[in-house]
């Protein structure tokens, strides 16, 4: 089997499910490249399209919820003859081409946008292929009941209905989860992981809020540690943010109970070592957390796709989340102390199986 995996330069979910399936696939001896869907149109507008996203996510997040809403309540703009269409179409035949060219049999998608490109392509030029998408988010996405391939890999069997009503084949879904990475899939035991980064005895919290750094976390981080006692630390992960990371290394610089980190190569440990996790709710970071039985609290960054993960989880009492920055830190300081709570919220996961999804969707694409 010769795997290509087509990802999306649209935020670094899609890219980092891409990354833990090729991961996988590698471990199991499967030949396994992933590329970017719209550089196949050209590499500038997939810079422009990344670009642009990372600056809409950080700054303008209301644009980005009127831009999915719109999506949501009109269907038909990724339709045969719309504009977007038009777009997607012009990488048919550089991706048909680098299908056949690289002996690929199984192509998989990380973003509907892809699955739609694909299906357009073997439209065109029908070949002897597997294809499947796997959604990386707690619902369904506009645009991905205009694809057709052979599975849709979904994160939970609760959301079969819903990716139905799309009009999606029922026998074409495998709740499978979302794909993560091997660090996530094992657990370190939590005082281990605590004396590993010296931290024994502290009541641990890990704020993060994607690779982008995105969020009011400048706000949280102040009203927190205006709470925090001397048995308390919490650890603020600002990704890629230099600026962000700067800021909070000065504010903070004489703080012993507040550590700013910027990338962080072994998140792994530090998710392990942590009481409770404060984050935006995307796909990928609650499917970590939900490998780990972590606790969450949702800061509010943007809507779209991470609204329907945050109420997915809340709603299992795996999770809590305010609107309000300040409330949503003193929920947070009183949690830090409340074990029952803490406890109760970690086996609100017990309904969701703790599984290698990156293994099943493996498992049952070879199968097919």
């Amino acid at each position: 089997m010769r795997v290509m995996i087509l990802s999306f330069n649209a935020g670094e979910g899609h890219n980092s499910a891409a990354k833990a399936l090729k991961e996988d696939f590698i471990l199991h001896g499967v030949h396994c490249d992933i590329e970017d869907t719209m550089s196949l149109i050209s590499p500038r507008l997939s810079r422009f399209i990344s670009d642009g996203f990372v600056f809409m996510y950080r700054y303008i997040p209301a644009l980005f919820n009127y831009g999915y809403k719109y999506a949501e309540d009109h269907p038909s703009l990724f339709g045969q003859g719309t504009w977007v269409y038009k777009i997607f179409i012009l990488a048919v035949k550089k991706m048909l081409d680098d299908i056949e060219t690289g002996g690929y049999d199984t192509v998989i998608c990380t973003h509907p946008f892809s699955a739609v490109m694909l299906t357009a392509a073997l439209e065109a030029r029908p070949l002897n292929i597997k294809t499947a998408f796997v959604d990386t988010d707690y619902t369904c996405h506009p645009s991905t009941d205009q694809s057709k391939v052979d599975r849709y890999y979904i994160p939970d069997d609760t959301l079969t209905e819903e990716f139905t009503k799309k009009g999606l084949p029922k026998d074409h879904l495998v709740p499978s989860g979302i794909p993560i990475r091997q660090m996530f899939v094992s657990i370190k035991d939590k005082q281990t992981a605590k004396a590993e980064l010296d931290i024994p005895g502290k009541h641990h919290m890990v704020m993060m809020c994607g690779s982008m750094g995105c969020g009011p976390i400048k706000k949280l981080a102040h009203h927190i540690s205006e709470g925090l006692s001397q048995d308390d630390m919490l650890s603020i992960v600002c990704g890629n943010n230099k600026k962000l990371k700067n800021s909070l290394e000065k504010r903070y610089s004489g703080n012993k109970n507040i550590r700013v980190l910027g990338f962080v190569t072994d998140i792994s440990t530090l998710m392990d070592s942590c009481d409770l996790y404060i984050t935006k709710p995307g796909g990928i970071s609650t499917s970590e957390a939900t490998s780990k039985r972590l606790p969450m609290a949702f800061i509010a960054a943007v809507a779209g796709c991470e609204m329907y993960n945050k109420d997915f989880f809340v709603k299992k009492g795996a999770a809590i989340a305010e609107k309000d920055t300040k409330k949503l830190a003193e929920r947070c300081l009183c949690l830090l102390h409340d074990d029952e709570t803490l406890k109760a919220m970690s086996a609100a996961f017990k309904d969701m199986p703790n599984r290698n999804a990156a293994d099943i969707i493996i498992n049952d694409i070879s199968s097919m």
